[in-house]
């Protein structure tokens, strides 16, 4: 959630630098249910640990907000330093298009 000046919500004392300028709801799953593993120099792969797993959002005092806990959460991401070698297509690029091009490499 973000504040906009005059926002009859906003806590005293907070101003809109203190927010983030866009309306969007961040969701948390904290570190220590997460397992990073190296797979290239400043490269890793970030899958959930076995078990139980607890999904959090964060109220406009800061508090973390417990929504959900699931019995596994199969997912899987890469993270990196690095850039990336192929960048990210056009929001004009259709998927057909798109598709095309990565075929062809």
């Amino acid at each position: 959630m973000s504040l906009d000046s005059g926002d009859p919500n906003q806590p005293a004392g907070w101003t809109v630098d203190d927010t983030e300028p866009h309306d969007q709801i961040v969701y948390y799953l904290f570190i220590n249910q997460l397992n990073f593993t190296p797979t290239d120099p400043g490269t890793w792969e970030v899958t959930p640990q076995k078990g139980f797993v607890k999904l959090y959002a964060r109220n406009i005092n800061g508090s973390y907000i417990h929504l959900a806990t699931y019995k596994s959460l199969p997912f899987k991401m890469i993270v990196s330093k690095n850039p990336l070698t192929y960048p990210a297509p056009s929001r004009n690029a259709i998927v057909s298009q798109t598709w095309g091009e990565i075929k062809t490499r």
